[in-house]
């Protein structure tokens, strides 16, 4: 009994250690009413998901994750707010992009982001020049798996000929790996 006792002292302890350490990290807690809109969202909870969204945005207005989830999320809900948390989204991505150019993953992944979230917002001209980024501003520094995500992205919205344009492929194998990309 006494041996459970301490073990159940030491996990409290070992919990309390890493709460405080992670109320060092995020002293605004941002990222915790971030991370509890995430869980909410994947357990179903759309309006407490949204609200802690909200609550991370009202710490810090720009913080893009943040935007990116409540933009989906509101869209996916078919709220009437989705227009404009996309168009904020937009905003803050070129401004992060602009801020984060000596990061160029940092940046190619906020500019995925942005354009799934295009695609699924049905913005779909929007999303176009999003993966048109991807693929042109991000050729030589960005990764190869963000760049064929591009391709596929772009493989949805663009019919084969424009697309073999934009994205010259010297492998048949990455033409193939089109064909994964679900069609509309």
């Amino acid at each position: 009994m006494e041996s459970e006792v301490q073990a159940d002292d030491r996990e409290a302890l070992l919990a309390s250690k890493e709460a405080i350490q992670l109320a060092e990290r995020d002293p605004s807690g941002m990222y915790r009413f971030f991370n509890r809109g995430v869980s909410l969202e994947q357990k179903g909870q759309e309006v407490e998901a949204l609200q802690a969204y909200e609550e991370a945005l009202a710490i810090k207005p720009d913080f893009v994750p943040g935007a990116m989830n409540r933009a989906l999320l509101l869209h996916t809900r078919n709220d009437p707010r989705a227009k404009g948390a996309v168009k904020k989204v937009q905003a803050l991505l070129k401004q992060t992009s602009k801020e984060k150019q000596g990061e160029p993953k940092v940046a190619q992944a906020l500019w995925l982001k942005s354009a799934r979230l295009l695609e699924q917002a049905g913005q779909l001209k929007e999303a176009k020049k999003a993966y048109r980024v991807l693929l042109t501003q991000f050729e030589k520094t960005g990764t190869p798996v963000v760049h064929l995500e591009a391709v596929v992205g772009l493989a949805r919205l663009v019919p084969e000929a424009e697309l073999k344009k934009l994205a010259p492929m010297e492998s048949q194998e990455a033409w193939e790996m089109q064909a994964l990309a679900p069609t509309q």
